[in-house]
């Protein structure tokens, strides 16, 4: 089984639960708010299943699709969530987050396969970081939104990996990070500028391969 779809399918079983739950897991809505919550769910990861099933064969096609790319991007969901999970905020551990900046006219003179090895290299970083503090979390709805983060920024990485580029580079080992955080918010800021800013700047680069 294509591991996206494995991804997909542990996905409804946190969705149910984020969904349905308020407080924690013996406390849950409403069905009838339960169930709304749910078909969106339901529609965002059948979306998603298309996605993915064209990023195996032509990643390309998720460059193209802007309804697509809107619905990776979970950032403002986990954010959500966090409002309901008392403390989730504080990491359990200190992580180093790469430094996202990009200097436009350096960037314009760079070759396509450095380009996305550095956005690769950033968000395995920021992968491992988030897989680290995951690990020593002992609130487990601080659990669950570490670990959907995680998954979100894995397959995104997934998808800048399959980009069809001649001349192929590999991730970097040597991304300058900042200072440590024990911050959730700075972490999702910092991950939202990573996609608004070099991995946006990166998919533009096979614009002209959509379709008139």
């Amino acid at each position: 089984m294509y591991r996206g779809q494995h991804d997909l399918g542990h996905s409804i079983v946190e969705l149910y639960w984020s969904c349905c739950s308020l407080n924690g897991p013996q406390e849950r809505a409403p069905w009838e708010s339960c169930a709304e919550n749910m078909v969106m769910a339901v529609r965002r990861l059948l979306l998603l299943c298309v996605v993915f099933s064209e990023v195996q064969s032509r990643p390309v096609d998720f460059v193209c699709s802007a309804e697509a790319r809107s619905t990776l991007n979970i950032i403002t969901e986990l954010e959500k969530a966090m409002e309901s999970c008392s403390s989730s905020d504080r990491l359990p551990l200190p992580i180093r987050l790469p430094i996202i900046r990009v200097h436009r006219a350096t960037w314009d003179k760079t070759a396509l396969q450095q380009k996305r090895a550095s956005v690769c290299s950033s968000l395995r970083v920021l992968m491992l970081a988030i897989s680290s503090a995951k690990s020593k979390s002992i609130l487990d709805c601080q659990t669950s939104i570490l670990q959907r983060l995680e998954h979100n920024v894995q397959n995104h990485l997934r998808i800048i990996k399959n980009l069809k580029i001649q001349g192929e580079a590999a991730c970097e080992d040597d991304v300058r990070t900042g200072r440590p955080t024990d911050s959730l918010t700075q972490t999702l800021k910092l991950y939202g500028q990573l996609l608004r800013g070099p991995l946006e700047l990166l998919l533009l680069e096979f614009s002209h391969t959509c379709p008139a």
